[in-house]
């Protein structure tokens, strides 16, 4: 086999790899649009850039325009390897999109971040993107195919995952970091079903919650006493997030609405404010459990939701 090492895999190494395969290896270009809602659909690639810079609103990392359904779609993507987040990069991005639709480069568009599992782990910043797909992942597709190019940039993420180190973070709240902690220990005990994926070494203003359901996913905010199931780049879809906030009431899951979060869309129940200054101990068992009654019942929603769509999927067998 081809060996290629690489001295040191910087994220601009791994930029010029997502838009070379991108631009040269269909396969690979379908796996990224594969989450966006143009998946299974015919598309072409209309513009490519790379480390587009718009004044006072940033550097965007890679740029794609695609066409499908007659629609021009930006992917607007964030590589990481290492590399500590910038402040506010995530709304930057937002910013930057809501830019290209107002100068006519596209009409919608969807916020990536690229990087290794572990980088998107432990950096909260990352786990705001609406869409995220692992060097790991693409690892997995490169290792699927034979071809010299494909060995070649296999090794490449190889090496990128292997040297990414735990990446910088914000200087830790001691405060706010004991709360999580105690947060955490409260889950485990009385809600063992949930599965918080935010590290207990953060600050966790906003714990994460996975579903089952895609690109589906709960957001405790817990100063701001919310409690958030978000749909990925459901902005524009808001009517039918409203629909679905409608239905949940009626059927026994009281307070829920249909909000706006950047490009997402989420139906949300208001819950206590928990103050992560002060000491876990002074919040009351009630306001505890309403918060945690309501990541519950919908994650619970979202996790049914996906097994009767995984059961109507089934092929019927003779």
């Amino acid at each position: 086999m081809i060996r290629c090492n690489f001295s040191k895999v910087r994220e601009r190494d791994m930029d010029l790899l997502f838009i070379q395969a991108f631009m040269s290896d269909t396969g690979f270009a379908e796996l990224v649009v594969s989450e966006t809602e143009f998946s299974y659909r015919p598309f072409s690639i209309v513009k490519a850039e790379l480390s587009q810079s718009i004044g006072d609103l940033g550097e965007t990392d890679i740029i794609f325009v695609i066409e499908a359904c007659g629609v021009r779609h930006g992917l607007l993507i964030e590589d990481k390897v290492d590399a500590p987040a910038m402040p506010d990069q995530y709304e930057r991005y937002i910013k930057r999109g809501a830019w290209g639709i107002s100068h006519g480069e596209f009409a919608d568009f969807s916020v990536f971040i690229f990087s290794p599992e572990k980088y998107h782990e432990l950096n909260e910043e990352a786990q705001k993107y609406d869409h995220f797909i692992s060097y790991e992942q693409f690892l997995k597709y490169f290792d699927g195919k034979d071809d010299p190019i494909s060995i070649m940039r296999s090794q490449q993420l190889a090496q990128a995952i292997k040297k990414a180190k735990r990446p910088p973070t914000a200087d830790l709240d001691q405060a706010a970091n004991a709360f999580f902690v105690r947060y955490k220990e409260y889950q485990k005990r009385y809600f063992p079903s949930l599965n918080c994926t935010t590290k207990e070494t953060s600050n966790g203003w906003w714990p994460h919650y996975p579903t089952r359901l895609g690109n589906v996913y709960l957001y405790h905010k817990m100063q701001e006493g919310y409690v958030d199931l978000t749909f990925s780049n459901a902005a524009r879809e808001l009517p039918a997030v409203e629909k679905l906030a409608e239905w949940l009431q009626d059927h026994g899951i009281s307070g829920t609405k249909a909000v706006k979060t950047g490009m997402a869309g989420a139906v949300r129940i208001v819950v206590p404010k928990l103050h992560v200054q002060e000491p876990f101990e002074n919040v009351g068992e009630e306001d505890l459990r309403a918060c945690f009654s309501a990541i519950q019942s919908l994650v619970e929603f979202a996790n049914i939701t996906e097994l009767a769509s995984s059961i109507s999927a089934l092929k019927r067998t003779k």
